[in-house]
């Protein structure tokens, strides 16, 4: 065997041993990033059930013991034993323990600004923060709008109002295929009949108007 052959064979022999150690520690090193990680990812969930758990307990608390809701403002009023009642409720006494009412509770009124609230819209699952509340109602879409009919009374979720006028409304004339539709130029056309002490909503026809397949319903702003 010629000496540059068997140099050759054993730079090859020992290239290969160098990278299977590197390739072994490299995995070890991957091994204890997972351990590690798998260690982190379990003191979270423990963290965040201890958190949800918290949460809970301190809402209970805030819960108004006479229309069970939780404020989502202050103040809160707080009786001489330290049950708690919405602004709205509070009357002279404690409805939990009819103890006198001692005053405003600054803890839940904190309390209140620092968690989530559950959107109060029945269909809506969503948590919101504080400072986000009016924000959310105004844009949430289950919200409860008035039916546009002007004789109806209802108030209706937005996803559900389309078959409460189509299906159910007895003022928005749909049922009934009763509505205006454009002349051949497009134009809508109803009349107005003016008395004397003339009420305008009840002189107009409330009839919806119908274009290209969608109904709109007449507004007036005085």
């Amino acid at each position: 065997i010629k000496p540059g052959i068997l140099i050759t064979v054993q730079c090859s022999f020992s290239y290969q041993k160098m990278r299977t150690k590197s390739s072994v520690a490299a995995e070890d090193l991957v091994r204890k990033l997972e351990e590690v990680v798998s260690q982190q990812e379990k003191k979270y969930i423990g963290l965040e059930d201890k958190y949800e758990v918290l949460i809970d307990k301190l809402k209970d608390r805030l819960e108004c013991p006479v229309c069970y809701e939780i404020p989502v403002a202050g103040p809160v009023h707080s009786c001489v034993n330290g049950h708690l009642v919405c602004s709205n409720c509070k009357r002279g006494s404690c409805p939990t323990c009819r103890g006198k009412i001692m005053g405003k509770s600054l803890l839940a009124t904190d309390i209140i600004i620092s968690i989530e609230h559950k959107c109060k819209n029945d269909e809506c699952e969503q948590l919101v923060a504080y400072n986000s509340v009016e924000k959310h109602a105004k844009e949430c879409k289950y919200r409860k709008i008035h039916c546009p009919a002007y004789a109806c009374s209802e108030s209706i979720s937005l996803p559900k109002m389309p078959q409460h006028i189509v299906e159910v409304c007895e003022f928005s004339g749909v049922r009934e295929k009763r509505f205006h539709k454009p002349d051949k130029s497009g134009t809508f056309r109803f009349q107005l009949h003016c008395e004397e002490n003339w009420e305008p909503l009840r002189s107009i026809d409330t009839v919806p108007f119908m274009w290209e397949g969608s109904f709109f319903f007449f507004n007036w702003d005085e």
